[in-house]
């Protein structure tokens, strides 16, 4: 707002308490000017406080020529808000901000434009992609959430801004989740979860590379391609991690040597067993069991 002061066309204007309050209501309307530019300011700049992800500032500096653009924008906000208690509905987006996280390549940024949009920032066309791997998670997670996602090519048109570019991404729905998709829908993606399940439940079991692109009758590298976009991991990291999650579990709740845990766990060697444990936990198996069952 804006105050002034007149003289002349009213008797007030000469009294003499009538320029110090008009002096006074100019420093408070500035104080309000302030405090709104400081929120609009700590928006762009500060990280969310529900999904901590970025806001819009900070994409926008991200963003460079030759950038790309997917877009996820929550569906049927008004309805969620109905169903949901303000607490649980914070939840919700916490949660999926974490699947939005989890889907990131290397030198990739996710932030949110606003409540209900989000966008990533990569360098490569990734729509497909990052669809296929955030339907997969919200699937296992049972996500409420309906969403629609739109992509921006890299460097499809010359000197574009991230305001521009966020424009064309929206605009152009490339796919949606109804949260009534079913990942039958997708054969591979149905089988390749349900070896995932099978891995993480019997990492014991020889699974290579070619025996499970053999199952899936895939290439090899379209099978780590699909699962590294599915499951944010390779298969190889991943199956490290359970074996040694199950080699924990009988070090710290069975009375087997160390040597037989290896074998259980599907390891033939027990020195490659114990070198893989000491680099993921930072202990030998034997320190392991001592510091968790105090043997």
């Amino acid at each position: 707002g804006y105050s002034f002061i007149s003289y002349g066309k009213h008797a007030c204007s000469y009294r003499h308490d009538y320029v110090p309050f008009i002096s006074n209501l100019n420093n408070l309307l500035e104080i309000f000017r302030s405090r709104a530019d400081m929120q609009r300011k700590l928006h762009d700049y500060s990280c969310d406080s529900v999904t901590g992800l970025p806001g819009q500032r900070r994409l926008s500096e991200s963003f460079t020529q030759g950038s790309g653009l997917v877009t996820i924008s929550i569906t049927e906000s008004d309805n969620l808000a109905i169903r949901y208690e303000v607490d649980e509905l914070d939840c919700i987006m916490r949660d999926f901000s974490e699947m939005l996280r989890s889907v990131l390549l290397p030198g990739e940024v996710c932030g949110i434009v606003r409540g209900s949009c989000f966008a990533i920032i990569t360098q490569r066309k990734r729509g497909d992609d990052i669809y296929s791997a955030l339907c997969t998670k919200a699937a296992q997670s049972g996500s409420p959430l309906h969403f629609s996602l739109g992509e921006y090519a890299p460097g499809s048109v010359p000197d574009t801004g991230f305001r521009q570019a966020f424009r064309y991404a929206a605009l152009g729905t490339l796919h949606s989740w109804s949260g009534k998709q079913r990942q039958s829908e997708s054969p591979l993606l149905s089988r390749l979860y349900s070896i995932h399940e099978q891995m993480k439940t019997s990492p014991e079991m020889d699974w290579s590379i070619d025996s499970i692109a053999s199952q899936l009758h895939i290439s090899k590298s379209h099978l780590q391609k699909t699962y590294r976009s599915c499951f944010g991991s390779s298969i190889a990291s991943e199956l490290i991690g359970f074996r040694l999650d199950m080699a924990k579990k009988l070090l710290s709740g069975t009375p087997l040597s160390v040597t037989e845990i290896a074998e259980k766990c599907g390891y033939s060697s027990y020195v490659y067993f114990a070198k893989q444990f000491r680099k993921n936990t930072g202990m030998t198996p034997s320190d392991y069991r001592k510091n968790n069952t105090g043997e």
